[in-house]
């Protein structure tokens, strides 16, 4: 069920890109590039950190991810809803 800041989503196709399903309902996918050269290894990986740590705390907010947590932590067990 959509969190709700969810926007409305157009009927699409399900595509598979690599071992990425989209479209078709499935969960959205994102994908970044660094705006860092890639030689400064400390900037770049902070870059992603930070990124990772955007999109976690994007989901807490979910029902969905709520309840797998929740669920989580009662049976020690991942939830797949």
């Amino acid at each position: 069920m959509p969190g709700a800041d969810a926007r409305p989503r157009n009927p699409t196709r399900p595509v598979r890109v690599g071992r990425t399903t989209i479209g078709g309902g499935h969960p959205i996918a994102v994908q970044s590039m660094c705006a860092t050269r890639t030689s400064d290894v400390e900037a770049t990986v902070r870059q992603i950190l930070d990124l990772e740590r955007e999109a976690f705390l994007s989901l807490c907010g979910r029902r969905e991810t709520q309840q797998r947590m929740q669920h989580m932590l009662k049976t020690g067990k991942a939830l797949r809803n």
